[in-house]
């Protein structure tokens, strides 16, 4: 099929977006959430849209912006399984986008990553369009875009939810540009693309955040089915030494399919019921959530931790709420178990330590820095690396799914990992 001219009202419009690891890809900075939504421009009748997570075998970035966790992303597909899915769906329409630059550069390197040159496409981008349209505006995100034109945008920071915005952002915008040519509107090509450049195929795959989340959660309550079939009378003398093989394998703040499978056998051949199980399971969280009221602030960071710790023990939600809400009645042996890795100013002297991934954490209302954390951690007495290597001692992640290439190499050497919130309870430094 030749190449052939697109024109403004008859050509189907193809809205992308793309959350990414971070601004700029050339930093190596990855797609990892995409959106195809391909439309009349008439009519704005959908006729096929495309959304997936994608996983970018590589750490994500700044989590809090675009609400994906790594754990989600494991399930996904790689760019090189969907790239004819993406591609088959952009082919013959006019690409549309806000801010269209970032999307297609992000979108350019992933196929550029396969040997697949990326043709150039006809295209508008709505952030351009407000400067002939809305000249007035002093904001052109697209949230106040949206605002000033009336499209509804429920979901920002979303692929899908951004892509169905500028979808209504562009057809709110079409009554103000009909009868012209597109390279009037800031269109510098006119030809749509033969469909030769596509050389792989449609995969049929993609994942919802909705169905990562729902993955993540069976595998997260693994340890509760395990529990479950646990048998017996028991005795709950065993209690402590469970709990210190718990404390041990959740210091990473993940919990692999190993490491429950190790906890419930442990349990077994000590002796331990399926209630011992679920009371030290309780006690545990327990004594984590006093130790985060301690100061009298539970702070954000610290009931995420908490609600982290709750899902992979399969602890009742219902009474971790209720112990961060309200005094509440004293669980079984609360009183009994002491606060797993108490604040220990010291206990990691003389460790080698290096960080990896964007902190959450925030001190004085601040995100902690690489710099910042770095420096407390040498406060610590800790010697900081700037590499994983053999005689690493701990790996520190803000996210304990992350790929990137330390915490890859840190499992491979069986380096001690810790959770972000773990590190600062054990070193003594109280983040938010």
């Amino acid at each position: 099929m030749s190449a052939w001219r697109a024109s403004l009202g008859r050509t189907p419009f193809a809205v992308l977006d793309v959350e990414t690891t971070g601004i700029f890809p050339g930093w190596n900075n990855r797609i990892i959430e995409i959106a195809v939504i391909r439309f009349q421009p008439t009519t704005g009748e959908i006729e096929d849209e495309y959304v997936s997570l994608v996983n970018p075998k590589r750490d994500i970035g700044r989590a809090d912006i675009h609400g994906i966790s790594a754990g989600e992303l494991l399930h996904a597909p790689e760019f090189a399984e969907i790239a004819g899915d993406v591609g088959h769906r952009l082919q013959g329409a006019i690409l549309v986008g806000h801010n269209l630059r970032f999307d297609m550069g992000f979108l350019c390197a992933e196929y550029e990553r396969l040997g697949v040159a990326f043709p150039t496409f006809p295209s508008l981008c709505t952030l351009h369009l407000t400067f002939r349209i809305r000249k007035h505006m002093a904001s052109r995100s697209l949230v106040d875009c949206c605002e000033d034109a009336g499209v509804s945008h429920p979901n920002p920071h979303t692929a899908y939810g951004d892509a169905q915005a500028t979808m209504g952002l562009m057809l709110s915008y079409l009554s103000h540009i009909v009868g012209c040519a597109l390279c009037d509107l800031g269109c510098d090509c006119e030809e749509v693309p033969d469909g030769n450049w596509l050389t792989v195929a449609p995969s049929g795959r993609a994942v919802l955040r909705s169905e990562a989340a729902a993955l993540r959660a069976k595998e997260r309550g693994y340890l509760s089915s395990l529990v479950s079939r646990l048998s017996g009378i028991g005795s709950s003398l065993r209690e402590a030494e469970y709990l210190c093989l718990v404390d041990r394998v959740l210091e990473d703040r993940a919990l692999t399919r190993e490491e429950a499978d190790s906890l419930c056998a442990a349990a077994q051949a000590w002796g331990m019921s399926q209630n011992d199980v679920k009371g030290a399971h309780q006690a545990y969280l327990w004594a984590l959530a006093r130790q985060a009221k301690a100061d009298g602030v539970v702070t954000e960071m610290e009931r995420r931790d908490l609600e982290t710790v709750c899902e992979l023990l399969g602890a009742d939600p219902e009474t971790l709420a209720a112990v961060l809400d309200e005094p509440g009645p004293q669980p079984r042996h609360q009183t009994d178990v002491q606060a797993p890795r108490a604040q220990q100013p010291g206990a990691l002297a003389g460790k080698s330590v290096c960080f990896t991934g964007e902190l959450l954490g925030k001190v004085a209302g601040g995100r902690v820095t690489r710099e910042m954390a770095e420096d407390y951690a040498r406060r610590a007495g800790m010697l900081v690396k700037p590499s994983v290597s053999k005689g690493l001692d701990i790996l520190v992640v803000a996210d304990p799914d992350t790929q990137s290439g330390k915490a890859r190499k840190a499992r491979e050497y069986g380096t001690r990992i810790m959770a972000e919130v773990a590190f600062w309870r054990t070193v003594g430094l109280d983040v938010e």
